[in-house]
């Protein structure tokens, strides 16, 4: 530095007076003049400078401009620049050190190409420079003198070379994104805008067309001559144009489309874009892109823009033009610009240009072409030449500014070296806008900028260099390049977009990455990860999260992959901690050899060694995620390499609490403690396997020796079983202890504590059953009977105990004085029962008998070995369901009876005491309804319609019991309005009315109807329920053959026309078993026909089949009694004795409506026989009852009872032998032959 110091001050002191060459080159970037085309022109930034040449050249053709009126153009074509005169005084300046005064250059020639390559993209920016101070090209250039250590004298050498290496073969590119604001002439049409863009040269002999003349004109051609002052002196000749789609986007379009121009000269040229809508009268409306003339010929595109042009300067635009803006691209900066644009169009009537909205570009420039050569090898001493790559270059000019970056980090902290964490290995503003402007020369893309810059890091991270960078750098350019990496995929659709390095760039980066790789895994220690801590592989991330982030780049292929090495190394860690600590904890439940029965202290032990194993095979994300990063699946290798030795614990472990059982079975409380002990294993089992379940595949389930561990508990199973019923009698004794001094409760409850503890403890035990997931059909089928059989036994159970104890104890059977009412206890008690009897109905469901009994089948193959699982499941239930409703039934019984004393009681006031008042009723309705509602209020749903339907039957039974005989109808009246209102009553109260009107019911209503006639009535109920009573009686005593029918007559009368025929089968009634018969024959009720007397047939002597051919008349009969319900023919048969009175042998009773009647013409003797059936009288309930109860005040009932009476009560013994069946053939056979 020292030297380089002196060269600098005698260099300066043998040019005196003269600029340094660093400030002339800034004066040159710096000085600015506005320029305007008499157009919209819009600059990129305010204080952006124009390109080196262009200001140069401004500033040598400014003389003369005070003589202009106006202000006009200064930009003139490049080629037209005498660079000597142009750059006069750095020549000069140049010209006191030449080339040949430098006897040795200090830099060799790969380092030269480089120096001048980045001194180049210093000097010839790609669009305007950075006017800041210290980033100006002249800035930047010294700064790059000092980073190569040149002395001043070499460095302007170079400087004067490369001023003359103008770059060519440029490419706009340019992106048309969006516009905002437009103001369409019709507001009322749609917009569908579009847009026109052209590059367009401002200078004077620069031609853009395929078929200019060459760029050099030959020697004598004539020069242009000036144009009038009324003529722009600025070349608009366009090369090409652009055109985007219409966009139906109304005033906000959107286009997203990218676009490219070929540049020979930046400085001088224009972007003018040109916003249209699309209608008819648009330039490129439709398919026609022709320019609207009288012409029919269309035109090229040139054409079009010419005239696009042509009508916005002069004004002449229709209402498709939305505006336009010119953008000289002189004005873009180097790394690109994306920003607004003002759109504005000329008044037709000022002729000012008028705001008409915003459009959205972005905009870059870059080489067309760069010399890219592929390596196979990346070398930081590779030599370079004219072939060297642009990746190479700019590689080897990071290594010059990162040496350089620790260099002065060296020196700022005075030291030899540096620590490894204080060198971060960035780069300084400067550098890095050297690195970037060289990136743009050459064509260099971010991401290639940070991919060369991790390479970088990394060859200096594993030692190939001086010293060390900090992990920070290494970091920090890892970001970098997945920040360049992300930011690059975005909106990229083709495949081949998608990867935007180089081979060479790959290639680096493998072979580098990889050396990273074995430095790394040569030193690396991994930190214990198992049992699974947070903190431990937080400390593996810090040693091995560059190499996963290296692995995470979609550079590698398969041959070159290097994290297949440290995944193995970490694999076999898991592994290998994993089997270290579950052998740990196994080795711990070993029991001292003098206890006896080691079995469950040992179980107890295993059992936290499980939850532990088990809590640490839960997932942890962060975890899972980490090691899923260096493809490794970290919870199924613990899962795996935990239950293996679980299994073999578990499955010894059982083996001897089988025996412990089976020594043990007739010991209660070794077997309740055993088995919940081994019911715990059995979860804590099943939950672990479950557990790892989830971090396998299927296919791989099989190889978990854990899932074979419901085989292990087959044995404890019965034992389990054993323990539920023991734990539900134990339950179910402290339940009934709850209720033994039951008290009277809210109405809001329904059941008493002990159900509801009962139900608990059902739930309880079909809850554990259904946790316990058997897989084995025939077990879980004979686990789910005993279940249901057990718990079936335990409802019947409580059913008799709590009728039996509970209420038995609180002396709800005892007669007491006062009256008796239902309580809350004894609903409560009802609601038990009822309660857990519906528990039943859910054991389909809550056991899952239909999944079992499918079990079974496809187990056995016979789907008849299941349904009859499935019955025997069913009268399981079925006879639980009838024990306990009878059960029900019984206490309602008993409690119905303790009201039936207070029914009768309260009956007896209106049926005995006081019938005569109709309010007599009232206390007996009171007493129910006060019952009714208690029961109404308290019973459950199911239970209280058959409370009540008891209850209504008890009371029709005191009913008809305390009902008094004999009374006069009015009192029968009375109580048939009782009846009815309390048939209402419950009919109201809840009761069906099919159920109301029951036996009993109809019985009581027949009885009292049949009191509420007269007697008169009563003798016609009588007859009619005699002559309906056609069906054969049980004693045959024969039949009667006769013929009847009625002849009209005047005056509403007629004439009753009977012709007894025969009789046969009469019962023999004389003591030589034969009979002397005959038959009377009268019109019954003697009131209705008392002047008709009875007549008689002739005695048929010593026969049983006598025959009669007797015919008798009864005139005068009203024809209206034909049709009297109760008018019958009474034909008595009688054994006519010579001493004493007549026997009577049995009747025939006819109802006169079933006469036929016959003309005045016919005769009895055309119709046909009627034979009837002889029957004698029974001593009946129904009306002849209630004539007889009435015969002791009421002479009409007396009589008539009398009258029958001779009939019913003496009826003589037959004296033969009935033969029924021979008889009716006899019969049959003398009646053919009768003439």
């Amino acid at each position: 530095m020292t030297d380089h110091i002196s060269r600098r001050h005698s260099y300066c002191r043998s040019v005196p007076n003269s600029p340094d060459i660093t400030d002339m080159l800034n004066a040159m970037y710096t000085s600015h003049v506005s320029t305007d085309n008499g157009g919209s022109s819009t600059s990129l930034s305010p204080t952006s400078p124009s390109s080196l040449f262009t200001r140069v050249k401004r500033r040598l053709s400014m003389r003369g401009r005070h003589n202009f009126g106006r202000r006009k153009s200064s930009q003139t074509s490049l080629n037209s620049l005498n660079l000597e005169g142009l750059f006069g005084e750095v020549g000069r300046k140049l010209s006191c050190a030449s080339r040949d005064d430098l006897c040795n250059l200090q830099l060799d020639p790969e380092t030269e190409h480089l120096y001048r390559g980045l001194l180049r993209s210093v000097i010839h920016p790609l669009g305007a420079p950075d006017a800041t101070i210290g980033l100006r090209p002249g800035d930047l250039a010294d700064h790059l003198r000092e980073i190569f250590d040149l002395d001043r004298d070499e460095h302007e050498v170079f400087i004067r070379e490369e001023l003359i290496q103008k770059p060519q073969d440029l490419r706009l590119h340019f992106t048309v994104s969006e516009a905002s604001g437009l103001r369409p002439a019709d507001s009322s049409s749609v917009c569908e805008p579009y847009c026109i863009l052209s590059l367009v040269s401002t200078s004077k002999h620069v031609s853009r067309s395929p078929k200019s003349s060459p760029k050099v004109s030959p020697k004598g051609s004539p020069k242009p001559k000036r144009k009038s002052s009324n003529t722009s002196n600025v070349s608009t000749d366009s090369s090409e144009v652009r055109y985007t789609q219409s966009a139906k986007g109304g005033n906000n379009p959107r286009w997203n489309e990218q676009f490219e121009f070929d540049l020979y000269d930046h400085t001088g040229d224009e972007l003018h874009v040109y916003v249209w809508d699309n209608t008819k009268d648009s330039p490129l409306y439709g398919t026609n892109h022709c320019v609207p003339s009288t012409s029919e010929k269309p035109l090229g595109f040139k054409t079009i823009f010419r005239y696009i042009r042509h009508s916005v300067e002069h004004g002449k635009t229709g209402q498709d033009y939305l505006g336009m803006c010119v953008i000289p691209l002189k004005d873009i900066p180097c790394n690109g610009a994306e920003q607004w644009f003002d759109l504005t169009d000329k008044c037709k009537v000022t002729g000012r240009l008028k705001p008409a909205g915003q459009i959205k570009i972005k905009l870059s420039i870059s080489p067309r072409e760069v010399q890219i050569d592929h390596v196979d090898s990346v070398d930081s001493s590779a030599p370079s030449g004219s072939g060297y790559s642009a990746t190479d270059s700019y590689f080897h000019a990071l290594q010059h500014m990162l040496r350089h970056s620790v260099k002065v980090q060296r020196i700022m902290h005075q030291s030899a070296a540096v620590s490894t964490e204080q060198i971060d290995g960035s780069l300084s503003t400067q550098k890095r806008r050297i690195m970037d402007l060289f990136a743009v020369s050459s064509n260099i893309s971010k991401l290639s900028q940070a991919m060369l810059h991790l390479v970088v890091i990394l060859q200096w991270s594993v030692g190939h260099e001086s010293c060390h960078l900090s992990k920070v750098a290494l970091q920090k350019s890892l970001e970098a390049v997945q920040m360049a990496w992300i930011t690059m995929q975005v909106g990229l659709t083709e495949v081949s977009a998608k990867m935007p390095l180089t081979d060479n760039e790959i290639a680096m980066f493998r072979m580098t990455a990889g050396k990273y790789f074995n430095a790394t895994m040569s030193n690396l220690e991994i930190p214990d990860l198992f049992p699974p801590n947070v903190e431990s592989v937080n400390v593996l991330k810090n040693k091995i999260g560059v190499l996963i982030q290296l692995s995470d780049f979609d550079l590698w292929d398969k041959k070159s992959f290097p994290l297949k090495e440290l995944t193995a190394v970490v694999v076999g860690k898991i592994q290998t901690d994993a089997a270290i600590w579950i052998l740990e904890q196994l080795g711990q439940i070993t029991i001292d050899e003098t206890v006896k029965d080691t079995v469950i202290p040992e179980v107890t032990t295993f059992l936290d060694v499980v939850s532990q194993a088990t809590s640490h095979m839960q997932p942890i994300e962060m975890i899972r995620q980490f090691f899923l990063r260096l493809d490794i699946q970290y919870y199924r290798l613990i899962s795996f390499a935990l239950e293996s030795k679980v299994s073999r614990k578990a499955r010894d472990l059982m083996q001897q609490m089988d025996k412990y059982q089976i020594r043990y079975h007739k010991y209660y409380e070794n077997i309740i403690s055993s088995s919940q002990l081994s019911l715990t294993l059995y979860f804590a089992l099943r939950k672990m396997y479950h557990t790892a379940k989830e971090h396998i595949t299927y296919r791989e389930i099989f190889k978990l020796t854990i899932s074979k561990y419901q085989s292990w508990f087959q044995e404890s199973l019965v034992f389990w079983l054993q323990t539920f019923k023991l734990e539900c009698s134990r339950r179910l004794e402290k339940a009934l202890e709850i209720d033994k001094d039951m008290v009277l409760v809210t109405t809001l409850v329904k059941y008493s504590n002990s159900s509801v503890d009962v139900l608990s403890c059902f739930s309880k035990i079909t809850e554990e059953w259904r946790e316990i997931k058997f897989h084995d059909a025939d077990c879980v089928l004979m686990g789910v009977t005993k279940l249901t059989d057990l718990i079936c036994d335990s409802a019947r159970l409580y059913a008799d105990k709590i009728q039996n104890t509970v209420l038995e104890r609180n002396c709800y059977y005892d007669n007491c004085e006062g009256q008796f009412d239902v309580t809350d206890s004894l609903c409560i008690t009802l609601n038990n029962i009822e309660h857990v009897r519906q528990y039943l109905n859910e054991l389909p469901s809550l056991l899952e008998w239909q999944a079992v009994v499918e079990g079974v089948s496809m187990r056995h193959g016979s789907d008849k070995v299941g349904q009859q699982s499935l019955m025997t499941l069913r009268r399981l239930t079925k006879t639980a369901h009838g024990d306990m409703l009878m059960k029900s039934l019984i206490l309602v019984d008993k409690i119905t009876g303790r009201m039936r004393l207070e029914i009768q009681r309260y009956m007896q006031q209106f049926t005995r005491l006081e019938p005569e008042k109709l309010s007599s009723i009232d206390a007996l309705m009171h007493y129910l309804s006060t019952n009714t509602k208690t029961l109404f209020d308290r019973l459950v749903n199911t239970i209280y319609p058959i409370f009540i339907e008891h209850l209504w039957h008890t009371v029709l039974t005191c009913f008809d019991e305390q009902l008094m005989i004999g009374r006069p109808a009015e009192y029968y009246i009375t109580m048939r309005r009782h009846l009815r209102s309390l048939s209402m009553y419950f009919v109201r109260g809840g009761v069906d009315e099919e159920k109301v009107n029951t036996f009993v019911c109809d019985t009581l209503r027949t009885r009292l109807e049949l009191n509420c006639m007269s007697s008169e009535d009563l003798i016609l109920q009588y007859y009619k329920d005699m002559a309906d009573n056609m069906g054969t009686p049980v004693d045959y005593y024969g039949h009667l053959a006769l013929k009847t029918a009625f002849m009209e007559e005047t005056r509403g009368k007629v004439t009753i026309f009977v012709q007894v025929i025969r009789a046969s089968d009469l019962p023999g009634l004389d003591p030589s078993g034969l009979s002397d018969p005959y038959v009377e024959v009268s019109l019954q009720p003697a009131a209705m026909f008392g002047h008709h007397p009875t007549q008689k047939t002739k005695v048929e002597e010593k026969t049983l089949n006598p025959v009669f051919n007797t015919t008798f008349q009864f005139t005068n009969i009203p024809k209206d009694h034909l049709t009297v319900k109760g008018a019958v023919m009474l034909l008595s048969v009688m054994d006519h004795d010579h001493i004493g009175t007549d026997d009577f042998a049995g009747e025939v009773i006819l109802h006169l409506s079933s006469i036929q009647p016959i003309g005045m013409h016919e005769s009895v003797d055309t119709l046909q026989v009627v034979m009837m059936p002889v029957k004698r009288p029974t001593n009946q309930r129904g009306a002849f009852q209630v004539l007889r109860e009435r015969s002791s005040w009421d002479r009409t009932s007396k009589a008539f009872v009398s009258e029958r009476s001779k009939f019913i009560e003496n009826q003589p013994t037959r004296t033969d032998t009935p033969n029924k069946k021979s008889s009716l053939f006899s019969f049959f056979n003398n009646l053919t032959r009768t003439p």
